[in-house]
């Protein structure tokens, strides 16, 4: 009886023992996720605030008369890793590409396209805004250097998504309709036809898209 009493007392003895330590490393693991998420919260906090931050001075620098001022602000913001660092950096491109800086504003574009923190969807964007903005820099001197990077940037875009599509398709006529243009030839290309025809055909392009590449091809075909 005595044996039965002991071994029931051990036995309790070693289940709150377990119970214990048990509870200390829920207590040690509740404690670690607790740590974990105030570090999120104020992570997140810090991270609102100098978005908001960014929000502010991007506005401010828009309003700015002096082009000295906004450029030195876009310069600053552009290094941040979020929307308006994005904003920014476009609007820097933009300032050197009025000042047919092309080769500067390549590399940024490219930066831009690599950041890892960005989706396809602001990739394709960015890479589509690109290619636009290239085009219209081309002339007959740079022509081969631009259809390189146009391409490059081209190459980016996500294929699988569809609103692309037709974005791919116009830039690819367009530098089809430039070569043409550049090389003084009336006729228009089997390439440039066909891919007039890809644009027309194509469910998934728009209408306005397919309006503005048919106005296009009309006047090409009457020049």
């Amino acid at each position: 009886m005595m044996n039965d009493t002991t071994k029931k007392i051990n036995f309790f003895d070693s289940s709150q023992k377990f119970i214990k330590n048990y509870y200390k490393r829920i207590l040690i693991l509740a404690v670690i996720l607790l740590a974990f998420f105030l570090i999120f919260q104020i992570y997140v906090v810090y991270t609102n605030k100098q978005i908001l931050k960014a929000s502010i001075e991007f506005n401010l620098a828009r309003s700015s008369n002096s082009p000295s001022d906004f450029q030195e602000q876009m310069n600053r913001l552009s290094s941040q890793k979020n929307f308006y660092g994005v904003l920014a950096t476009l609007e820097t491109i933009k300032i050197k590409l009025n000042k047919d800086d092309i080769n500067s504003s390549n590399d940024d574009y490219l930066k831009l396209l690599n950041q890892k923190n960005l989706n396809s969807i602001y990739v394709s964007a960015i890479a589509t805004h690109a290619s636009y903005s290239f085009l219209d820099k081309i002339n007959k001197d740079n022509e081969k250097d631009i259809v390189i990077k146009v391409n490059n940037f081209l190459s980016f875009i996500d294929s699988s998504l569809e609103f692309y599509e037709g974005f791919i398709l116009e830039i690819q006529y367009l530098l089809s309709i430039i070569k043409q243009d550049n090389n003084n030839d009336s006729l228009i290309y089997d390439e440039t036809q066909k891919l007039y025809q890809e644009i027309i055909d194509n469910d998934k392009v728009s209408a306005l898209l397919k309006e503005r590449v048919k106005t296009i091809h009309e006047s090409q075909k009457y020049k």
